[in-house]
Protein backbone atom coordinates (compact mmCIF):
# COMPACT_ATOMS: atom_id res chain seq x y z
CA UNK A 1 0.00 0.00 0.00
CA UNK A 2 1.24 3.34 -1.02
CA UNK A 3 2.45 5.47 1.90
CA UNK A 4 -0.03 8.68 1.18
CA UNK A 5 -3.17 6.08 1.49
CA UNK A 6 -1.61 4.96 4.76
CA UNK A 7 -1.41 8.36 5.87
CA UNK A 8 -5.06 9.31 4.43
CA UNK A 9 -6.23 6.01 6.51
CA UNK A 10 -5.06 6.92 9.32
CA UNK A 11 -6.17 10.30 9.38
CA UNK A 12 -9.28 9.47 8.48
CA UNK A 13 -9.23 6.53 11.86
CA UNK A 14 -7.86 9.99 13.79
CA UNK A 15 -11.27 11.91 12.85
CA UNK A 16 -13.41 8.74 13.83
CA UNK A 17 -11.42 8.82 17.16
CA UNK A 18 -10.34 5.43 16.59
CA UNK A 19 -6.88 5.66 16.98
CA UNK A 20 -4.46 7.90 19.04
CA UNK A 21 -1.49 9.20 18.18
CA UNK A 22 1.63 9.05 19.73
CA UNK A 23 4.29 11.83 19.61
CA UNK A 24 7.50 10.25 18.83
CA UNK A 25 10.22 9.96 15.95
CA UNK A 26 8.80 8.30 13.90
CA UNK A 27 4.65 8.85 14.78
CA UNK A 28 3.05 5.78 16.58
CA UNK A 29 -0.36 5.13 17.03
CA UNK A 30 -2.50 2.95 19.35
CA UNK A 31 -5.78 1.09 19.36
CA UNK A 32 -8.79 3.49 21.00
CA UNK A 33 -9.97 0.74 23.62
CA UNK A 34 -12.98 -0.53 22.42
CA UNK A 35 -15.46 0.43 25.65
CA UNK A 36 -14.02 3.45 25.06
CA UNK A 37 -15.06 3.60 21.68
CA UNK A 38 -18.65 2.24 21.92
CA UNK A 39 -18.89 5.12 24.79
CA UNK A 40 -18.09 7.67 21.74
CA UNK A 41 -20.27 5.86 19.16
CA UNK A 42 -23.36 6.06 21.98
CA UNK A 43 -22.79 9.82 22.50
CA UNK A 44 -22.72 10.44 18.89
CA UNK A 45 -25.77 8.93 18.44
CA UNK A 46 -27.43 10.57 21.43
CA UNK A 47 -26.01 14.14 19.92
CA UNK A 48 -27.44 13.25 16.37
CA UNK A 49 -30.98 12.35 17.97
CA UNK A 50 -30.68 15.42 20.05
CA UNK A 51 -30.53 17.05 17.09
CA UNK A 52 -33.10 15.35 14.92
CA UNK A 53 -35.90 16.18 17.87
CA UNK A 54 -35.28 19.32 17.61
CA UNK A 55 -35.43 20.19 14.40
CA UNK A 56 -38.82 17.80 14.38
CA UNK A 57 -40.12 19.86 17.43
CA UNK A 58 -39.57 22.93 15.48
CA UNK A 59 -41.24 22.00 12.64
CA UNK A 60 -44.23 20.75 14.26
CA UNK A 61 -44.48 24.02 15.90
CA UNK A 62 -44.40 25.61 12.51
CA UNK A 63 -47.38 23.21 11.35
CA UNK A 64 -49.47 24.07 14.29
CA UNK A 65 -48.85 27.84 14.21
CA UNK A 66 -49.37 28.01 10.23
CA UNK A 67 -52.63 25.92 11.16
CA UNK A 68 -53.71 28.33 13.31
CA UNK A 69 -53.26 30.93 11.30
CA UNK A 70 -54.84 29.40 8.29
CA UNK A 71 -58.05 28.76 10.62
CA UNK A 72 -57.91 32.35 12.00
CA UNK A 73 -58.16 33.54 8.12
CA UNK A 74 -61.12 31.59 7.96
CA UNK A 75 -59.28 29.14 4.98
CA UNK A 76 -59.18 25.88 6.52
CA UNK A 77 -56.56 22.81 5.46
CA UNK A 78 -57.30 20.16 2.88
CA UNK A 79 -55.57 16.82 3.21
CA UNK A 80 -55.31 14.02 0.77
CA UNK A 81 -55.06 10.71 2.98
CA UNK A 82 -53.56 7.53 1.41
CA UNK A 83 -55.24 4.63 2.04
CA UNK A 84 -53.80 2.17 4.56
CA UNK A 85 -52.94 3.01 7.88
CA UNK A 86 -52.83 6.88 7.52
CA UNK A 87 -56.61 6.84 7.11
CA UNK A 88 -57.33 5.13 10.38
CA UNK A 89 -55.18 6.83 12.33
CA UNK A 90 -56.65 10.21 11.17
CA UNK A 91 -60.28 8.98 12.23
CA UNK A 92 -59.02 8.02 15.32
CA UNK A 93 -57.75 11.15 16.00
CA UNK A 94 -60.66 12.77 15.33
CA UNK A 95 -62.58 10.27 17.44
CA UNK A 96 -60.81 11.09 20.37
CA UNK A 97 -60.74 15.39 20.03
CA UNK A 98 -64.66 15.41 19.40
CA UNK A 99 -66.91 16.59 22.31
CA UNK A 100 -70.39 16.65 21.19
CA UNK A 101 -71.29 15.23 18.02
CA UNK A 102 -69.88 12.48 15.53
CA UNK A 103 -72.26 12.09 12.50
CA UNK A 104 -71.44 9.79 9.20
CA UNK A 105 -73.14 8.56 6.00
CA UNK A 106 -71.50 4.89 5.22
CA UNK A 107 -72.55 1.41 4.71
CA UNK A 108 -73.75 -0.73 7.27
CA UNK A 109 -70.97 -3.00 7.42
CA UNK A 110 -68.74 -0.10 7.43
CA UNK A 111 -70.72 1.27 10.69
CA UNK A 112 -70.42 -2.49 12.45
CA UNK A 113 -66.68 -2.56 11.30
CA UNK A 114 -65.38 0.74 12.51
CA UNK A 115 -67.72 0.38 15.98
CA UNK A 116 -65.51 -2.53 16.45
CA UNK A 117 -62.38 -1.17 14.37
CA UNK A 118 -62.22 1.98 17.03
CA UNK A 119 -64.33 0.44 20.02
CA UNK A 120 -62.19 2.07 22.79
CA UNK A 121 -61.96 5.94 21.25
CA UNK A 122 -65.48 4.98 20.46
CA UNK A 123 -66.55 3.96 24.54
CA UNK A 124 -64.31 6.91 25.74
CA UNK A 125 -66.44 9.21 23.07
CA UNK A 126 -69.52 8.08 24.69
CA UNK A 127 -68.82 8.01 27.76
CA UNK A 128 -68.00 12.26 27.31
CA UNK A 129 -71.80 11.84 25.94
CA UNK A 130 -70.58 12.44 22.88
CA UNK A 131 -74.10 11.75 20.03
CA UNK A 132 -73.45 9.51 17.18
CA UNK A 133 -75.24 9.76 14.44
CA UNK A 134 -75.70 7.40 11.24
CA UNK A 135 -76.88 7.18 8.24
CA UNK A 136 -76.84 3.63 6.59
CA UNK A 137 -77.48 2.01 3.47
CA UNK A 138 -80.65 -0.50 4.37
CA UNK A 139 -78.82 -3.53 3.47
CA UNK A 140 -78.69 -5.03 6.19
CA UNK A 141 -79.77 -8.60 7.99
CA UNK A 142 -81.90 -8.61 11.25
CA UNK A 143 -79.48 -11.17 12.65
CA UNK A 144 -76.61 -8.43 12.66
CA UNK A 145 -78.73 -6.07 14.17
CA UNK A 146 -79.51 -8.40 17.09
CA UNK A 147 -75.59 -8.45 17.46
CA UNK A 148 -75.60 -4.65 16.86
CA UNK A 149 -78.17 -3.90 19.26
CA UNK A 150 -76.25 -6.03 22.66
CA UNK A 151 -73.37 -4.13 21.34
CA UNK A 152 -74.88 -0.59 21.84
CA UNK A 153 -76.77 -1.27 24.55
CA UNK A 154 -77.20 1.96 26.40
CA UNK A 155 -74.94 4.59 23.69
CA UNK A 156 -75.82 7.34 22.35
CA UNK A 157 -76.28 5.67 19.07
CA UNK A 158 -79.13 6.73 16.70
CA UNK A 159 -79.49 5.20 13.01
CA UNK A 160 -81.39 5.61 10.31
CA UNK A 161 -80.94 4.16 6.66
CA UNK A 162 -81.46 5.29 3.05
CA UNK A 163 -82.56 3.06 0.28
CA UNK A 164 -79.47 3.43 -2.16
CA UNK A 165 -75.83 3.49 -0.73
CA UNK A 166 -74.69 7.03 -0.86
CA UNK A 167 -71.93 7.35 -3.42
CA UNK A 168 -69.42 8.15 -1.00
CA UNK A 169 -68.53 7.38 2.89
CA UNK A 170 -67.94 10.46 5.24
CA UNK A 171 -67.42 11.36 8.66
CA UNK A 172 -67.95 15.08 10.52
CA UNK A 173 -66.85 15.65 14.32
CA UNK A 174 -68.12 18.78 16.23
CA UNK A 175 -68.86 20.14 12.77
CA UNK A 176 -65.64 21.41 12.48
CA UNK A 177 -63.95 18.62 10.81
CA UNK A 178 -64.62 16.10 8.35
CA UNK A 179 -63.12 13.04 6.24
CA UNK A 180 -64.76 11.70 2.98
CA UNK A 181 -63.47 8.42 1.81
CA UNK A 182 -63.05 7.92 -2.10
CA UNK A 183 -64.87 5.24 -2.29
CA UNK A 184 -68.23 4.09 -1.10
CA UNK A 185 -68.10 0.28 -1.17
CA UNK A 186 -64.78 -0.25 0.31
CA UNK A 187 -64.01 -1.31 3.95
CA UNK A 188 -62.54 1.21 6.63
CA UNK A 189 -58.86 2.15 5.58
CA UNK A 190 -58.88 0.79 2.03
CA UNK A 191 -59.87 3.75 0.22
CA UNK A 192 -58.08 6.99 0.28
CA UNK A 193 -59.90 10.36 1.34
CA UNK A 194 -60.09 13.92 2.13
CA UNK A 195 -59.35 15.54 5.39
CA UNK A 196 -60.68 18.99 5.98
CA UNK A 197 -61.75 21.93 8.24
CA UNK A 198 -62.74 24.54 5.59
CA UNK A 199 -66.09 25.98 6.51
CA UNK A 200 -67.61 25.84 3.25
CA UNK A 201 -66.82 22.43 2.88
CA UNK A 202 -68.23 21.39 6.48
CA UNK A 203 -71.04 23.67 5.92
CA UNK A 204 -71.95 21.37 2.36
CA UNK A 205 -71.58 18.04 4.68
CA UNK A 206 -73.35 19.54 7.69
CA UNK A 207 -76.45 20.59 5.03
CA UNK A 208 -76.16 17.25 3.31
CA UNK A 209 -76.11 15.43 5.84
CA UNK A 210 -78.84 16.82 7.83
CA UNK A 211 -81.00 16.58 4.59
CA UNK A 212 -80.82 12.87 4.53
CA UNK A 213 -81.48 12.70 8.16
CA UNK A 214 -85.22 14.12 7.87
CA UNK A 215 -85.72 11.86 5.33
CA UNK A 216 -84.06 8.57 6.40
CA UNK A 217 -86.07 5.57 7.98
CA UNK A 218 -85.38 5.68 11.67
CA UNK A 219 -83.99 2.09 13.46
CA UNK A 220 -85.45 1.75 17.14
CA UNK A 221 -82.63 -0.13 18.13
CA UNK A 222 -83.13 -0.74 21.41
Amino acid sequence: MARQDIYRILSELQKLSLIEKIIANPFEFNAVPIDEYCSILLQRKKDVITEVQKQFNKLIQNHETNAKEATKKGNGSYILIPAGEATLIRTKKMIENTKCTIDTICSWNQLWQGLFRYDEVSKKAMERDVKLRGIISKNKESKSLLEFQAFMKDSNLEVRTIRNLFPSTLTMCDRKEVIIASHPRTDAGKSSALWSDNPGIIALVENCFETLWKTAQEIRLF
